[in-house]
């Protein structure tokens, strides 16, 4: 994980959607999908459950971004 992913990782927890993230990131939604599955991957726990209304941060989610926000 680099400081790239920790920016991009902030920017899905505000933004709760792919798409609006790859917005704001200059990035596709499949860009954003990728990175998102490797910190989840490199953390062992899902971040986000996906849902038909958008994204909603899990537990381990809320705490990441407690974290990234520190750093």
């Amino acid at each position: 994980m680099n400081f790239d992913s920790l920016e991009l990782y902030k920017i899905i927890y505000q933004e709760k959607s792919a798409s609006r993230a790859a917005q704001k990131a200059f990035m596709t939604p499949q860009g954003v999908n990728r990175v998102l599955r490797a910190i989840e991957a490199e953390m062992g726990s899902p971040l986000f459950e996906r849902t038909a209304s958008g994204w909603v941060s899990t537990a381990s989610g809320d705490r990441f971004y407690d974290f990234v926000v520190h750093v």
